[in-house]
């Protein structure tokens, strides 16, 4: 547990030089799903907020992973009862977290932090994104999201458009679960299904 509060949940781990792993904590600090996106409205809070940007322009670690338990660009629409897309990507009706995204995304870019993948969970299949923000033709990050080990499949939902994705992945039925390998020079993320099966793998190199 962090020492500035009893409830604080998000944290980095570091592993040596050639990783540093930022966990987010996606649930204690946003606003209402339901509330329109726009520059009052945060998933983070801003003292998490500050705390990533100010994480990835100090990192020396070859590899910046980003966990959150909400997936950039698959758009989870609430219902009735609990209205507002639940994760960073908007929705038709004006809900969303996409306008922090975008800080997020603005920093990676301004900054030119290099190695940064997303591991996502949440919507219970596979889908993997390499990311263009800039509309260069060249990745600026990666995001990949597995899961469920144990709980029913969802329903495939395509990537937003919002942030250039090019989807190496979105398939579901089955149950699954992730497994990374980290070197200097590469990540490495497999897939494997309930029997052990590889349903997906994918390698990076540094840059």
């Amino acid at each position: 547990m962090a020492s500035d509060g009893p409830q604080r949940l998000y944290r980095t781990v570091r592993a040596g030089a050639d990783l540093e792993v930022f966990i987010l904590d996606t649930r204690q600090y946003r606003s209402r799903n339901a509330d329109q996106d726009g520059p009052a409205k945060t998933m983070l809070g801003e003292r998490q907020l500050q705390w990533l940007l100010s994480g990835l322009t100090e990192s020396t670690a070859t590899w910046k992973v980003i966990v959150t338990t909400v997936p950039l660009s698959i758009s989870k629409g609430g219902g009735l009862a609990v209205p507002g897309n639940d994760g960073w990507a908007g929705g038709t009706d004006g809900t969303g977290f996409e306008r922090e995204r975008q800080v997020i995304v603005d920093r990676i870019l301004g900054q030119r932090v290099r190695n940064v993948v997303f591991l996502a969970c949440d919507v219970h299949y596979v889908q993997a994104n390499a990311y263009d923000p800039n509309g260069d033709g060249a990745p600026d990050f990666h995001e990949f999201v597995a899961g469920p080990l144990s709980a029913a499949p969802g329903r495939l939902t395509p990537a937003s458009v919002g942030l250039h994705p090019t989807t190496l992945i979105n398939e579901g039925g089955y149950m699954n679960f992730g497994l990374v390998r980290v070197t200097k020079s590469s990540f490495d993320v497999t897939v494997l299904d309930e029997a052990g099966a590889t349903r997906f793998s994918h390698h990076l190199a540094a840059k």
